[in-house]
């Protein structure tokens, strides 16, 4: 029966056909879209053989910056322009310290590309997979090879399903190859204090973490595919921290399940503030916390990523840097506030503006003059190429001078830059641009041009060093456009200004979208493709920032500021979900009249989504029930038993409890959690495993649970510090168990009792069933009985089992693994979800 009989509808008549066939055509497409994760093609936009075509071209973006001469001659213009039209090759990477990284690059280059050799696709060469020749350790990939040629080629098909797997183990990031530099000129050691301003989606705090957490630091001026140094190890429980930040909720909550599936560590801090106000952190000595390192990877208008977000091409155009500008330069400036003497700063954009770029570390360094520095960085990842900084570069602004201050501008909807009445780059500087617009009204200004001082070169332009910035242009070697910039704090005794503390804000943005996140990583699957850069919002993906910044990013008046903040209060910023104000104090400096205008300063940022969070609740260390608990586990006495907590107010029964490390416990301890807006802190160690009562039998040898005393007095007093006895439900015996996330961490403080051995044969049995008994560990005869063996005698309870790399009937385990058992009176089970079973 046909659809349109079975719904009722009167059968198509033979003059309709072409209608209809052009209509399920249309749908067709759509369908295939979809299940591409497509999103809708813009007009003038079409898919052909599944990859993308448009125009590819964008007048006013050819202007601009072939005015900014950010390449040499008209030929190599044509060389860039041919790179931006191409689709941008797919790019991941292995993690320098995880064991599982030397039997994957095994993998790769043994199996895959032999098998990816001299592949031919409609006539057309794939090449196989080649190491990016920059990374450190050749531990970066990049392939060519578009989704038709993955979907009908069986050995690439094979690959990506490979790739795909690794991801959702944590063992790859599929991640774009410039999106990769930052955390490497960050130079991060273990001891280091670190801040990701603008972390989301987590890629890059991940590579972050990777090197707080390596025995060996990534060194930068060995950036090279070739080199033979050993990789290194494993630190599990380092000195330092990293927080990493994102203004928008629902994206800090992506943060820990990134990092989670990457590297879980008890060095990681999750906030939700706005980077350009962020909260002095408080510590023991009454001082506010210093970072080491800070990466300020900034919203920005995304053109770097035209290879990418194809959609950027047919809506392009300069409001969106000069908008984004004031809102970049608050974020940088509140990051050089809080770094350390002698720390460093990167500060990046995947836009190829100097209004982004330049223009805002011109801005920076002349706020803090003789306080930083840009160190030269020909020597850092010697095998990347690409360009020095600009020193020169020319604003473009719409024309729209009407001749009277009262006369009649042109309509609201009217974008300034739609017309482009007059020459765009008819302000060669500030000063010009303040005569040239005196007869418009300051609130004109605001809605219209967005435009600061800051904007244009300063006069000491070519005396900040800004050729020590990296420009990374598609056509060097194939990538997506990136700027980045090394910047470091002077030593107070070599500063020439001595005064270090001087109190200076950011330029205030007060209805900057600063929960824009940059297009390059908007998705980190390279298979979903964002057409625009979005603002995030509670309810829709993200809207053009184009669109954000042509509302909001904008210089208003007064009497506009105070409107705006009574909206925040009220929570009622369109767009937003439920926003809530920052408590970042204010505190800006008069001396920042000459870049910012003062009506704007001591604007407090705004956050994205009301913040209901669970406290941060520390167990009493001298609990006889968490006492038992840790003896029960085998714990050895330098488990920091001290640093373990609950997320849940005083007296609340105990699930779950959680580690950090002593840095994260301080600033728990000294300051107000929701203040800080903290999500998260440390990783998950153990869980309640809950006997019932009929079999409290099987945990006798725990004290009752009455035995659970108030807490006890401690010798750290700080005002935000709470302390619980641990609660277990009391209608059942329960006892604490290892769990997944943690178990590796943790088992470096597990002694021999603690511990089991397994044969793959036990972690096959182990895997395909659910509570076996452990009678099913008796082989026959001769075989080995590793797990037989060792659980024999051992009370019930929780523990740690150790497989070592071997084969059995066809199957291999390529490095040591690690997991949660669980032995109760009959059976054992490792502790694993269906998914981590699969």
């Amino acid at each position: 029966m046909s659809r349109s009989k079975r719904k009722g509808r009167k059968p198509r008549q033979p003059e309709d056909q072409s209608i209809a066939q052009q209509a399920a055509s249309e749908q067709r497409n759509a369908n295939q879209d979809s299940r591409l994760n497509k999103p809708s093609l813009p007009e003038g936009e079409r898919r052909d053989g599944g990859e993308w075509q448009t125009e590819w071209t964008n007048a006013k973006f050819v202007t601009y910056y072939k005015k900014q001469k950010i390449v040499d001659g008209d030929e190599e213009w044509e060389l860039f322009m041919e790179t931006m039209r191409k689709t941008l090759p797919t790019t991941f990477r292995l993690s320098p310290n995880s064991p599982s990284t030397p039997a994957l690059i095994d993998l790769i280059e043994k199996v895959h590309v032999p098998h990816l050799q001299e592949i031919v696709f409609e006539g057309q060469k794939v090449e196989p997979p080649k190491k990016l020749p920059w990374y450190p350790w050749g531990l970066a990939y990049q392939f060519e090879a578009n989704k038709r040629v993955i979907r009908k080629v069986p050995e690439f098909k094979k690959l990506h399903q490979f790739l795909v797997y690794e991801t959702e183990v944590g063992n790859v990031s599929r991640q774009e190859a410039v999106s990769m530099i930052p955390p490497l000129l960050l130079d991060v050691h273990s001891h280091h204090v670190v801040l990701d301003a603008c972390a989301s989606p987590g890629s890059k705090t991940a590579q972050i973490l990777e090197a707080l957490h390596s025995s060996i630091p990534i060194d930068p001026t060995k950036g090279s595919a070739t080199t033979t140094d050993p990789l290194p190890t494993m630190v599990h429980h380092p000195k330092g921290l990293v927080i990493a930040n994102d203004t928008d909720l629902a994206r800090a909550h992506m943060l820990i399940h990134q990092s989670a599936r990457r590297i879980p560590s008890v060095a990681l801090m999750v906030t939700n503030l706005d980077a350009g106000s962020y909260n002095s952190l408080k510590l023991s000595n009454n001082k506010s916390l210093s970072f080491d390192r800070i990466l300020c990877d900034v919203p920005c208008s995304g053109d770097g990523t035209l290879r990418k977000n194809v959609g950027i091409w047919k809506v392009w155009n300069v409001a969106s840097g000069n908008g984004l500008h004031g809102l970049q330069l608050r974020i940088l400036l509140r990051a050089m506030r809080m770094l350390k003497p002698g720390g460093k700063i990167v500060y990046s954009t995947c836009s190829l503006n100097p209004v982004e770029n330049e223009a805002v570390v011109a801005a920076a360094l002349n706020t803090f003059p003789g306080q930083y520095r840009l160190p030269p960085t020909s020597h850092l990842l010697p095998d990347l190429k690409r360009r020095p900084g600009l020193t020169h570069w020319t604003p473009a602004v719409a024309a729209i001078i009407p001749k009277k201050e009262d006369e009649q501008v042109e309509d609201e909807a009217t974008t300034t830059d739609e017309k482009w009445n007059g020459d765009p780059f008819a302000f060669q500087t500030y000063e010009d641009f303040v005569n040239g617009t005196k007869g418009l009204s300051r609130a004109v200004l605001g809605r219209r041009m967005k435009m600061l001082e800051t904007h244009w070169p300063p006069k000491n332009v070519k005396d900040l060093g800004l050729e020590n910035c990296m420009r990374v242009l598609p056509h060097l070697q194939d990538t997506g456009g990136f700027f980045v910039c090394l910047i470091e704090k002077l030593p107070r005794e070599t500063s020439k200004n001595k005064n270090q503390d001087m109190e200076v804000e950011a330029p205030a943005e007060p209805s900057s979208p600063t929960h824009l996140k940059r297009p390059a990583e908007a998705i980190e699957n390279e298979e979903d493709v964002v057409p625009l850069k979005k603002a995030k919002t509670d309810d829709e993906d993200e809207p053009p920032a184009d669109e954000n910044q042509g509302q909001e990013v904008v210089v208003v008046p007064e009497a506009d500021v105070t409107t705006k903040q009574q909206e925040t209060s009220k929570g009622k910023r369109q767009n937003r979900g439920k926003g809530k104000k920052g408590k970042g104090k204010s505190g800006a400096s008069t001396e920042d009249a000459s870049i910012v205008d003062k009506d704007l300063m001591g604007i407090e940022g705004v956050t994205g989504g009301t913040f209901t969070e669970q406290p941060f609740t520390f167990i009493d260390g001298n609990d006889p029930i968490l006492k038992a608990n840790i003896a029960r586990l085998n714990l050895l006495p330098s488990f920091p038993k001290d640093n373990l907590y609950v997320r849940s107010d005083l007296g609340d029964t105990t699930r779950r409890v959680l580690l950090c490390n002593d840095l994260a416990k301080e600033i728990i301890s000294y300051n107000a959690y929701d203040k800080i807006r903290l999500i998260s802190a440390g990783l998950h160690a153990f869980v309640r495993q809950d006997a019932g009562p009929k079999r409290g039998n099987e945990f006798d040898l725990l004290p009752p649970i009455t035995a659970s005393s108030e807490p006890q007095p401690t010798t750290l007093s700080p005002p935000h510090y709470k302390t619980t006895p641990i609660i277990f439900s009391p209608d059942r015996n329960s006892a604490l168990r290892f769990v997944s996330d943690g178990v590796e961490a943790l088992s470096v403080f597990v002694s021999p009792e603690g511990k089991v051995q397994g044969t793959l044969r036990d972690l096959k049995k182990l895997i395909e069933s659910y509570y076996p008994t452990i009678n099913r560990f008796e082989y026959e005869e001769g075989a080995e009985k590793l797990l037989w063996n060792s659980i024999q005698g051992r009370p019930v309870g929780s523990y740690i089992i150790e497989f070592k790399p071997g084969e059995w009937e066809g199957g291999e385990l390529l490095q040591p693994l690690v997991l949660p058992l669980w032995r109760s009176g009959t059976s054992i089970s490792v502790m694993l979800d269906k998914q981590a079973k699969s």
